[in-house]
């Protein structure tokens, strides 16, 4: 992954792809779309979803999984860039803006995993949302999977998220009307799967991760660990090729914090691309490469670190050399 120089001053907003409004924000192309709570994705309507001319049904599963999204990419494809990026939030009474990152570049290829470290109010979350075409910038563009998401259309958009980019966030919008069993099922229906198929796959994603007994349960009966497990299963039956994971294992505990890295890790080698934000050491150390965030400042990139380097960094960031 490769890491533009530190550019992330607060005061540094002079780089941008658009004319800004008076309010300093971009041109409609850069809003932000609404989610899917159903898919964790952008809201997709009817003619966004697979059709019977074959499109998402039938393909051949990548890197051994049944009913996945296409082939896995190679691990020196780019699938994720962003240049020069910033994001403020203009919020109501106040005099100025609130700058919450500023000048930001990053690139991140395939099967690599990066952690945004910082602590709780840092910006790292809202950055992995930008990242992730939850959230317009205000400057610069991000690239994702070859798609500018500044200049992509919705339907665009939303086929991406739904076919190849996957979430997992501390507070996972299951679909209150289904059984957790049928949330796991919901990415491999819209992409066509085949019924039987898709039930067997997420019976035993489900078994995989010792939640097979949750299967019939409703979201409201799952405690906070239960439906981040349920939202786990349904994420690796996608089997996207990039993942955004905002503070994963935030409400978990030990055990179940090393099963969901585990599986992220599976995940990226077979050339899955994950993204994390974390205040987890721990968690950070197992990335390739981390960058810490705080108060929208960026630090170096960190190759493989401990988690005490992380935290040398972070203090790096915040203090200087004082």
């Amino acid at each position: 992954m490769d890491q533009a120089p530190n550019t992330s001053d607060l005061s540094d907003t002079s780089v941008g792809t658009g004319a800004s409004g008076a309010d300093g924000t971009t041109g409609a192309t850069d809003s932000a779309v609404p989610v899917d709570p159903a898919t964790d994705d952008l809201q997709v309507t009817d003619n966004d979803r697979p059709t019977s001319d074959g499109t998402g049904s039938g393909r051949a599963g990548r890197a051994g999984i049944p009913g996945s999204a296409g082939a896995a990419p190679s691990t020196n494809q780019t699938v994720l860039s962003a240049h020069k990026i910033s994001k403020v939030f203009w919020i109501k009474g106040a005099k100025h803006p609130l700058h919450v990152f500023s000048g930001v570049s990053l690139t991140l290829r395939a099967g690599e995993m990066l952690a945004l470290v910082g602590p709780s109010g840092s910006g790292k979350s809202t950055l992995l949302r930008c990242l992730a075409g939850l959230e317009h910038v205000n400057e610069g563009h991000v690239v994702l999977l070859e798609t500018n998401l500044a200049r992509a259309s919705r339907a665009t958009l939303a086929a991406m998220l739904r076919e190849n980019v996957g979430l997992l966030l501390i507070n996972p919008p299951l679909v209150p009307s289904l059984t957790a069993l049928q949330n796991v099922e919901l990415p491999g229906q819209l992409a066509g799967r085949s019924a039987w198929s898709n039930h067997q796959l997420a019976l035993r994603t489900l078994d995989e991760l010792g939640a097979r007994d949750l299967a019939k349960k409703s979201p409201e009966q799952l405690t906070p660990p239960q439906a981040a497990k349920v939202s786990l299963a349904r994420l690796l039956t996608q089997h996207p090729k990039i993942i955004f994971a905002d503070e994963p294992t935030g409400r978990l505990s030990t055990t179940d914090s090393k099963l969901v890295l585990s599986s992220l890790k599976k995940l990226a080698a077979t050339g899955t691309a994950v993204v994390l934000a974390t205040h987890d050491l721990h968690l950070a150390s197992k990335a390739d490469h981390v960058i810490t965030v705080v108060d929208g400042a960026l630090g170096a990139t960190l190759e493989h670190p401990s988690a005490e380097e992380i935290l040398q960094a972070l203090d790096q960031t915040a203090y200087g050399d004082d």
